[in-house]
């Protein structure tokens, strides 16, 4: 029951019964930013994942053609959500240059697929002309640490592929 209540909060949703109806408000976490964009939250253990295109003083990221930087997979614990806590990336040897994340997660939590552009070795121009597809690509945990483990066999430089799930 704890962990339904802390997904409807991670949604930002609370229910409110009228008749006939559902009705939702929607409240900004303490982490969130006018200044960014959030989203495809998930879970993982005792902390939520999602994607976020705000800046980190360690990254080093491209920025699109509004000057808003790439996207990474960011982590929180869950029982910081309602501190004024910052997230922080979720693995360092996951990050490229480029757009990193949406991720989702094994039922057991050790296994990571993701979503990311396909060549990290890109100049920034390819990303901006679209010739820079997504791809999904997976990692595994070991140690504690995260390790990636390969991509997905049907990426393909014609075309994206985003957005994985369990």
């Amino acid at each position: 029951m704890n962990r339904l209540l802390c997904i409807l909060s991670v949604f930002l949703l609370f229910q409110v019964p009228v008749q006939g109806q559902s009705r939702y408000a929607v409240f900004k976490l303490p982490f969130s930013s006018p200044d960014y964009d959030e989203f495809s939250p998930a879970l993982r253990g005792d902390s939520l994942v999602f994607c976020s295109n705000q800046e980190d003083e360690f990254l080093l990221t491209y920025h699109d053609g509004t000057n808003k930087g790439l996207f990474n997979m960011f982590t929180i614990g869950l029982d910081s959500l309602g501190l004024e806590m910052r997230p922080v990336v979720l693995s360092r040897a996951l990050l490229t240059p480029f757009n990193d994340g949406p991720a989702a997660f094994s039922p057991d939590g050790l296994e990571l697929v993701y979503s990311r552009n396909q060549e990290i070795n890109a100049r920034r121009r390819n990303v901006l002309k679209l010739s820079n597809r997504l791809g999904i690509y997976f990692a595994v945990q070991e140690n504690g640490a995260w390790v990636p483990k390969g991509e997905f066999p049907h990426n393909h430089a014609e075309y994206s592929i985003t957005t994985p799930c369990y």
